[in-house]
């Protein structure tokens, strides 16, 4: 029996992040200026404010409408290589025989947005943890961020309460600006300066570009720094277009060389100033005064893993141009990763980068301070599951092969599936071309499919979206004469969307199917409740709000 709905059509990718501008005004100082007043550093601009009034407002609502990017920094190719570098780290630090006693290892994201990279991460971490010699190894989990409508929809997550019933997560607001402490909301303690008892991780996923940025230009060796206006215009991040109001324009003049109040900023400046031909670039201030902070709380033991787009080396940052706002709802700027290392390095630790250039993401470990044997199993991890073939491999692979869904085999797409380590957003992309296949399948790959979507599955951590993954999962499950698999999908569409005819009408029919009579005619006759149109063998739902025809 054949229950089989139109399938939505696939929602368009982002297109790729522009960086900067790749011209360099010969004059910055003659860019058409504003009002007297309106110039400043970037760093003290109103457009940082606007821009966390934007996410206070519009919470985890910001990456369930697709305002913001955020699938390649919360995947499961990126949790599960993120996972690995962490089990190196504690292995370099457990070898050793480190005190600690029965406090966890904890690990801080910050930004953590909706929580979906923590989910993944979480699972990945588990599974490898129960695998490896740390099977016992206490640790908890941090999500946080500044605003506490997200602390509020972790909390409230379904998904992860599993996580939270084991003492495997906590929650903290937590303002990577200024915080330099850690109060955890469940466990009803903080993490102060001091007293952590082992080394801390911390993650900065699509963090550190939308937090306040420098900007400076090098001139035939003089330092200046590139002063910022947004217009004039006054800017409410309430309103989530706020965005298009600004009208950025820089303008530069030479400064004295003690600019910042740390001695460590301003060298890095006085290098980049003797080293780079003329060029402008940013400086992360916000972010290397976030890492001195909890370099602070851990005792200068720390292991940060970043992904963001920008530059790790001192050759990318030649001739760069006026930098770029990139608005996305909010905005975000390339992160200069080489100052961000050359500080670390300044501080006695260590920057880890890839090894070729990176074509969508850079991932990037910092770490502070080292166990008496070394980084030996972090550094290998790092070079394994980043460098030689990593997430951003992954992710290009993915790109690549998303034009030729429909001419790849089963066998091919379960394939590419497996290596995205289970990906639910490259189930969904693959759907139209796994629904004409699968009835041709044997009954082994049949089975292999269901396996395959299984575990792709697990890793769905819904925010929200308009798709409903699980109704569209269910009809593959109904093409391939799968019906109780296909009862599983679309009673968790149930679950998670509510009631709906389409839904209700093909558990009736898969009941049927099965042979369910009592079953059946119950679900039936409750779609027809909902919707008395409702046609048989063609149920359809557009998305969430939306009725049936």
């Amino acid at each position: 029996m054949s229950l089989i709905a139109p399938i939505l059509s696939l929602m368009p990718h982002r297109g790729d992040l522009h960086l900067l501008r790749p011209e360099l005004p010969e004059e910055l100082e003659d860019l058409p200026s504003t009002a007297e007043g309106e110039w400043r550093r970037l760093s003290e601009s109103e457009v940082w404010q606007a821009q966390r009034g934007f996410f206070h407002h519009q919470g985890v609502g910001a990456w369930s409408k697709g305002t913001v990017p955020h699938y390649i920094t919360t995947n499961p190719a990126l949790a599960r290589a993120y996972a690995q570098v962490v089990i190196g780290y504690w292995r370099d630090w457990q070898r050793d025989a480190m005190g600690g006693g029965e406090e966890p290892f904890y690990i801080l994201e910050l930004g953590a947005g909706s929580g979906r990279f923590g989910y993944m991460f979480l699972r990945a971490l588990l599974e490898l943890r129960q695998r490896s010699p740390l099977a016992s190894l206490p640790f908890c989990y941090i999500l946080s961020d500044f605003t506490e409508s997200n602390l509020q929809f972790w909390q409230s997550h379904r998904s992860l309460q599993p996580f939270v019933e084991q003492g495997v997560l906590d929650f903290a607001l937590f303002d990577a600006e200024k915080d330099g402490e850690v109060r955890l909301r469940r466990a009803g303690r903080t993490l102060e300066p001091a007293r952590l008892a082992r080394p801390l991780v911390a993650i900065a996923n699509y963090v550190f570009d939308s937090i306040p940025h420098d900007a400076f230009a090098v001139k035939d060796g003089q330092l200046h720094e590139c002063l910022f206006s947004h217009g004039g215009l006054a800017l409410d991040g309430k309103n989530p277009e706020w965005f298009q109001e600004v009208l950025p324009e820089f303008r530069s003049r030479p400064i004295d060389p003690a600019y910042y109040p740390e001695p460590g900023f301003n060298a890095l400046l006085a290098s980049y100033a003797s080293r780079l031909g003329n060029s402008t670039f940013l400086f992360e201030v916000a972010a290397l005064r976030c890492l001195d902070r909890l370099r602070r709380l851990t005792g200068d033991r720390l292991l940060v893993l970043s992904a963001d787009k920008g530059y790790v080396d001192e050759e990318s940052l030649q001739g760069l141009g006026e930098p770029h706002l990139e608005g996305h709802g909010s905005f975000s700027l390339a992160v200069n990763f080489h100052a961000i290392g050359a500080h670390v390095a300044a501080s006695g630790g260590r920057a880890l980068f890839g090894g070729h250039p990176r074509s969508s993401i850079n991932i990037c470990a910092f770490l502070n301070g080292a166990p008496p044997g070394g980084y030996v199993e972090c550094e290998l991890a790092f070079h394994e599951h980043v460098v030689r073939a990593g997430p951003d491999d992954t992710y290009t692979v993915r790109r690549g092969a998303e034009a030729h869904y429909e001419s790849m085999t089963t066998v091919q797409l379960l394939s590419l599936i497996r290596l995205t380590r289970d990906d639910p957003r490259v189930v969904r992309d693959c759907l139209p071309a796994l629904m004409e296949k699968v009835e041709e399948a044997d009954a082994s790959l049949k089975k292999e499919v269901a396996t395959v979507v299984r575990r792709a599955w697990d890793n769905h951590y819904p925010i929200g979206e308009e798709r409903d993954l699980a109704f569209e999962v269910g009809l593959l499950m109904v093409r391939a004469g799968l019906h109780e698999e296909a009862l599983f999908y679309f009673n968790a569409s149930l679950e998670l969307c509510g009631a709906a005819s389409a839904t209700l009408w093909n558990v009736g029919m898969c009941h049927l199917a099965l042979g369910r009579f009592d079953e059946a005619v119950a679900r039936l006759r409750r779609a027809r409740e909902l919707d008395a149109h409702v046609i048989p063998l063609n149920a359809f739902r557009p998305n969430k709000e939306s009725s049936p025809p």
